[in-house]
């Protein structure tokens, strides 16, 4: 077939491909083959996105994951995760070491049941508020949930140390303790395992073991 004009077909995404004129003494065997060339270059795009995102999805299966597996850097957030385990299960296991100094010296006249509820109230709400903080983190990003935790657990601690009463250190160093370290052990948890396949287990163990460490 002899094509008397430049003739534009129109892919998916509306990009053009301009085949030449035959009249300027162009063999048609090479101009069909380098319009499947050409053709095998062009992507396929998902054009629906969110409202609040300009991100278009690519469909080529041949482009590279956002988070490379395996890769030397997920060690770094490895060892971040180590820390933030150190304090979060560091405020619960060592609350000992506090009972017995409210127990002998800043509460004597105090039940050992009243202030256990401090130490009670930071592993139970730790684990609780999961439920939340685990959605919260899905929705806002680990990073900025993990800021959030640590506003709080710094706060907590600041204001526990001018608190003279039972109640206060329930409400500092128990509840908003707990709360605080939960905006931290929901991102913490999941890191890991997005970074690594071949070592998922051994970067999950390095992480785990901050909580002892602390």
């Amino acid at each position: 077939m002899t094509l008397d004009r430049p003739v534009d077909i129109i892919a998916d995404t509306n990009t053009s491909i301009e085949i030449p004129d035959s009249r300027d003494g162009t063999n048609p065997q090479q101009m069909s083959n380098d319009f499947k060339k050409d053709s095998s270059k062009i992507e396929r795009w998902d054009t629906t996105h969110s409202e609040d995102s300009d991100t278009f999805v690519s469909l080529d299966h041949s482009e590279r994951p956002i988070r490379p597996a395996d890769c030397a850097f997920g060690w770094i957030p490895t060892l971040a995760v180590m820390i933030n385990y150190m304090v979060i299960f560091g405020a619960s296991n060592s609350y000992g070491v506090f009972s017995t100094y409210y127990l002998n010296i800043k509460f004597p006249n105090t039940p050992a049941t009243t202030l256990a509820w401090i130490g009670t109230l930071v592993t139970t709400l730790m684990l609780m508020c999961n439920v939340v903080t685990g959605a919260l983190a899905d929705k806002i990003g680990y990073r900025r949930t993990a800021y959030i935790g640590t506003v709080l657990c710094t706060t907590a601690y600041i204001l526990a140390s001018f608190s003279d009463k039972v109640w206060q250190l329930i409400l500092t160093q128990g509840a908003l303790l707990g709360i605080g370290t939960s905006f931290l052990y929901a991102p913490s948890i999941s890191i890991p395992p997005q970074w690594f396949e071949k070592h998922k287990g051994m970067a999950s163990g390095i992480a785990i073991a901050g909580s002892s460490i602390g």
